[in-house]
């Protein structure tokens, strides 16, 4: 039964798709509608009674469809359906006139029922249609709203992007402060190399790029000597060869390279999007190169290429003043920094004694001291662990020895002994080797010391 009831609807259904939706401005699904139900209304009616159609009932059964109609779809439809119902009423069933009934009497008879039907079709089709009109207009009001609703939001999304985005390089900003106080402090360094390391430091605090580099300058062509934010699969180079046409571009032309260019993009190609030389204002000598290779879109700004160009010219004032304190320091008698004598002032007294040697005969022999911290050291650490411990052997060394920097620095020493032979120098060594094992210090028991007696000649 179930399977009956479901081929009737699917056969209805394709009856339905095959009716077009409007004919002459009227909805055909209406007109449809009520042909059907006055057709199978008829049918029963001529089926199961004598045929009248209903003409005695009252109220008569047309006016379900006529009322159904008007309510549904409007007052065309329901015209169309009081029409159809006033015709297949009155089609060859129209009732006899009674004898003493006026042609008014009689025509009014007749026209009664459709006259009802058509009025009240006006009626409530008409209430009907505002009601359309009025759910058309909410819909229509209501589809703007949403779209309103929808722009608002996706506005206020795009500014609370902004506004996250502001606070974000804001509070970057006011955090990078102290880094940036730090690598000022850094840059400002006596040391070439420390100069180099805090440049680099310098350019992730102030432009904030994910990926730079430092490098420095050698035989060889440019070579990185710090690089923050590179990944394993990244294919940066870390050396720039000679034969470059970035390096001869930073050689020759000596200027910021900024991939916004297109032929500074080519100049560039895979190493990055800004690179600068770092040159020294007093020779005019290049001693390396800032680059960086990631940044974003957002902080690529005249601002920041101009930043980083000051940070080039900052860098390069900075390391001349160091190398003009590295060649001062070397003049000078003792190291400044750990106030052991100079390597020049030891250069300058082993001529003095070779001198007096040929001149006077008068022996003079040197230790060269090598001396190895047991735990990881500075430099400058390893210089005053050093001067910590010539005292510590002072009383055992004659009156006039001197302690002074060697070949390799801050980590050989040089005992000058002026009037003691190689002999006396050589028992010296051994007393101080001795001398060496019986110190309890932690600190001291742990260095690893290698003494060596040389005569100058």
């Amino acid at each position: 039964m179930e399977k009956d009831k479901s081929e009737k609807q699917g056969f209805i259904e394709r009856i339905l798709e095959h009716i077009p939706e409007r004919a002459i401005g009227l909805r055909t699904v209406a007109i449809f509608e009520t042909l059907v139900f006055l057709f199978m209304l008829t049918l029963l009616n001529f089926v199961f009674s004598d045929g009248a159609r209903f003409v005695d009932f009252s109220p008569h059964p047309f006016w379900i469809i006529i009322l159904l109609i008007a309510a549904q779809y409007g007052t065309n439809e329901a015209l169309v359906a009081s029409i159809l119902g006033s015709v297949i009423l009155l089609a060859w069933n129209l009732p006899e006139q009674a004898m003493d009934a006026s042609t008014f009497d009689y025509i009014f008879q007749i026209t009664f029922r459709p006259l009802l039907w058509i009025v009240a079709s006006v009626v409530i089709g008409e209430l009907r249609v505002r009601q359309i009109q009025l759910i058309k207009e909410l819909q229509s009001s209501q589809f703007e709203t949403q779209k309103r609703v929808k722009s608002i939001t996706r506005a206020y999304g795009q500014l609370r992007g902004v506004k996250e985005g502001l606070e974000t390089r804001i509070a970057g900003h006011l955090q990078g402060t102290v880094a940036l106080y730090q690598s000022l402090k850094s840059i400002e360094g006596l040391s070439p190399v420390q100069i180099l390391m805090g440049v680099g430091e310098m350019v992730g605090n102030v432009i904030n790029p994910e990926k730079f580099s430092a490098f420095s300058f050698g035989p060889n062509g440019f070579e990185v000597i710090t690089s923050i934010g590179w990944l394993d699969e990244d294919q940066y180079s870390r050396r720039i060869s000679s034969d470059s046409i970035l390096y001869q571009e930073i050689m020759n032309r000596r200027r910021i390279i900024c991939s916004i260019n297109k032929k500074d993009a080519e100049i560039l190609g895979s190493e990055g999007i800004l690179a600068g030389p770092l040159i020294d204002p007093q020779t005019g000598q290049i001693f390396g190169m800032l680059k960086v290779e990631y940044l974003n879109f957002i902080d690529l700004t005249v601002t920041n290429v101009e930043t980083f160009k000051t940070l080039c010219e900052w860098a390069g004032s900075a390391y001349a003043q160091a190398r003009q304190f590295q060649e001062t320091l070397a003049d000078t008698m003792h190291n400044l920094e750990t106030g052991i004598l100079s390597k020049q002032f030891e250069k300058f007294t082993r001529q003095i004694l070779v001198d007096m040697k040929k001149n006077q005969g008068i022996q003079t022999s040197s230790i060269e001291m090598t001396i190895t911290p047991g735990q990881r050291q500075s430099a400058q650490e390893r210089a005053v662990t050093a001067q910590r411990f010539y005292q510590l052997i002072q009383h055992q060394l004659p009156a006039n020895a001197m302690l002074c920097d060697g070949r390799r620095r801050n980590s050989q020493f040089i005992l000058l002994l002026p009037g003691t032979d190689l002999q006396q120098t050589q028992s010296l060594v051994s007393k101080l080797k001795k001398w060496k094992k019986s110190i309890t210090d932690d600190h001291f028991s742990s260095i690893e010391l290698k003494l060596e007696a040389k005569e100058i000649i």
